[in-house]
Order: structure tokens, then sequence, then C-alpha cells
């Protein structure tokens, strides 16, 4: 066997491993949910659960859903929130908003 074709297939084989290992952690960043809110790594800060107005799903079996932020310094604001990678459906994620909404007249 020639040298060269040792190294050749030791690099690809490095390659390869990096690649796979790059795709499972790229796909384990999915949604947090915790007790201060929902946190979306992409987004960089924890939306807190007091904040959400509502959520909604663009349509059946979307991989996203669009939740209506409160923003005391402006009008609400609606992000899209990429549940790909996310071990949570939309229904779950939605599930888990109305779990920590405010009673009606406590907002």
């Amino acid at each position: 066997m020639h040298p060269w074709f040792a190294i050749l297939s030791i690099v690809a084989l490095l390659a390869g491993l990096g690649w796979l290992a790059w795709q499972r952690f790229r796909r384990a960043r999915g949604l947090i949910v915790g007790r201060q809110g929902i946190l979306q790594p992409e987004l960089g800060d924890w939306i807190p659960w007091d904040e959400i107005e509502g959520a909604y799903t663009p349509s059946a079996g979307s991989e996203s859903l669009h939740v209506r932020l409160r923003r005391p310094e402006a009008e609400s604001e609606e992000i899209r929130l990429d549940l790909a990678g996310s071990r949570l459906t939309a229904e779950e994620l939605l599930q888990e908003i109305l779990q920590h909404r405010a009673p009606p007249g406590e907002s």
C-alpha cells in the first residue's frame, strides 16, 4: 500500500467523523424550555413567559411556531421559533405556553 493512500484515507476518515459530529451538534441545538421561559440558541436570550401574548403554527405539521411578544417599549412583536432539531412538537410547545399563561386579569 502506498503511504499517500494511507494518509489520504486517514484525512478522509477524520473529515467524515468531524462532519458527523457537526451534524449531531447542529441538530441538538433545539429549543430549551425552562422555568424562566423559552430559549432558542440562535436568538441568544430567554423569552420570559410573561412576555408571550400568544402563539400559533403557520400550518399543520409545521416545524415552527410563531409567537407574539408583549414589548413595553413598542408595539407587540412576532417572532418565529424554529422547532427543527428540537424534541418538542408545535403542539407540545403551545401546551407549555398555555400552562405558563397568567390567569385573565393578572397581566
